[in-house]
C-alpha cells in the first residue's frame, strides 16, 4: 500500500502542479482586481445591482454582501475557486482508478503481491493528500493576495471557509472514486463532472426558490460562504461529509473487488 501511495503521488504530481498553478494565478489576479473595483465603488455596485437575481446567484453574489464590499467580492471569487477545486477533486478520484484500464496497466498492477484493497487504499490516500494540498494553496494564495488589501482582519474567514471547501472537495473526490469503480473508464470523468454540474445547478435552484430544506442534498450548499462566515462550520454537514467520504471508499472497494478488468 505504501508503494502504491508514493507511486500515485509521483504519477499525479504534474497534473496537480498544473491545476495548482492555474488556480493560484486565478486567485492572485482576481483579488488584485479588487483594488480597481473598490475605486469604481458605486458605479460597480449599480451595474451589478441591475443584474437579474438568477445571474447574481450563478455568479455567487448575495444581496446581504454587496459586490463592492470585501465580503461580497470574496464570496464571488470563493464560489469559482471552489468550482475549480471541486472539478479537480472529482476528476482526480475518477482518474486514479480509471487510468489503470485506460493505460492497460491494470494487469501489471494487480499481478504484484498486492491486493485490490491495498492498491485502492493507497490510491485513495494519495487523492486525499492532493485534495488537501490544493486547498492549502488556495488558502495561502488568498491570504497573501487579498487580505493585505483590506482594512479589516479577514484571515479567520478565509481559513474557515476553505476548511468547508476541503470537506466538500473530499466528497467530490469520493464520488469520482466510486464512479470509476463501477463505470467503464471512458465514462468516469464525464460522469464525475456531470455530478458537479448537477450540484451547481441544484444550488442555483435552491437559492432561487429559497427551498433551503434541500440543502442537505446539495454539496455546494453545505458550506455556503456567507453562512460559514456568519455561523461557522455546520457540524451536521461536517459529519455528513465524513460519512460520505468513508462510505465512498468502502463501497468503491466492494464494487471494485467484484469487477472484471477485461470488459
Amino acid at each position: 500500500m505504501k508503494q502504491i501511495f508514493f507511486r500515485e503521488l509521483k504519477a499525479n504530481f504534474k497534473s496537480f502542479l498544473l491545476w495548482t498553478v492555474i488556480t493560484a494565478v486565478i486567485i492572485v489576479v482576481g483579488y488584485i482586481e479588487y483594488s480597481g473595483m473598490k475605486e469604481a465603488g458605486e458605479t460597480v455596485a449599480a451595474v451589478f445591482g441591475m443584474m437579474p437575481r438568477i445571474a447574481k446567484i450563478m455568479f455567487g453574489m448575495d444581496d446581504r454582501a454587496p459586490l463592492d464590499t470585501p465580503l461580497g467580492y470574496y464570496m464571488v471569487m470563493y464560489l469559482w475557486i471552489t468550482f475549480i477545486t471541486f472539478a479537480y477533486s472529482a476528476m482526480l478520484g475518477a482518474d486514479l482508478i480509471a487510468k489503470e484500464e485506460r493505460d492497460k496497466t491494470s494487469d501489471f498492477l494487480y499481478v504484484k503481491p498486492v491486493t485490490r484493497t491495498q492498491a485502492l487504499t493507497g490510491k485513495f490516500l494519495a487523492g486525499i493528500f492532493y485534495c488537501t494540498a490544493i486547498a492549502l494553496v488556495c488558502v495561502i494564495a488568498t491570504v497573501f493576495s487579498f487580505v493585505p488589501m483590506l482594512d479589516i482582519p479577514f484571515t479567520t474567514e478565509v481559513v474557515i471557509t476553505h476548511i468547508g471547501m476541503w470537506f466538500s472537495q473530499l466528497v467530490f473526490f469520493a464520488i469520482g472514486f466510486f464512479l470509476a469503480s463501477v463505470l467503464h473508464f471512458r465514462r468516469t470523468t464525464l460522469a464525475a463532472i456531470g455530478v458537479l454540474v448537477v450540484m451547481y445547478f441544484l444550488m442555483v435552484f435552491i437559492q432561487m426558490s429559497e427551498t433551503y430544506s434541500l440543502n442537505v442534498f446539495c454539496i455546494f450548499q453545505h458550506f455556503y460562504s456567507y453562512d460559514v462566515i456568519q455561523d461557522g462550520l455546520n457540524p451536521l454537514y461536517m459529519a455528513l461529509s465524513a460519512v460520505l467520504v468513508v462510505l465512498g471508499y468502502f463501497v468503491s472497494l466492494a464494487c471494485y473487488r467484484k469487477r472484471s478488468l477485461h470488459n
